[in-house]
């Protein structure tokens, strides 16, 4: 599974796309804005899930 974080015109800026299934990852914006998440799950499994925790 990974994470990949984006601002409002696409940029990525940060990520986590290491071997494990955990995707943990702290960033602080310089900047209030719109930005996106992108989860990806390479499982063949059907049901997984994820839990998104913010401040």
């Amino acid at each position: 599974m990974d994470l990949y974080v984006y601002d409002e015109n696409w940029n990525e800026i940060d990520r986590d796309n290491d071997a494990t299934n955990w995707c943990i990852d702290e960033w602080h914006p310089r900047w209030t804005g719109v930005f996106h998440m992108k989860v990806v799950n390479y499982s063949s499994c059907y049901g997984i899930s994820y839990q998104l925790v913010t401040n």
